[in-house]
């Protein structure tokens, strides 16, 4: 990322309250430049795996 790249995106997005100051959710087009696999598990809980997990306990 350019300095200009990580200057916008710190005066668009307030990073202050996200863990690694970054969330997948608010302005990611800014930062991210692909996701392998799901992209609920970067964010933080695997949606679609917590059925199966709930069923198991």
């Amino acid at each position: 990322m350019s300095a200009e790249d990580i200057r916008r995106y710190l005066s668009e997005v307030y990073v202050l309250d996200k863990a690694g100051a970054y969330a997948m959710q608010e302005k990611s087009e800014l930062i991210v430049e692909s996701v392998e696999g799901d992209v609920d598990n970067v964010i933080g809980l695997p949606v679609r795996q917590l059925p199966e997990v709930l069923r198991r306990a």
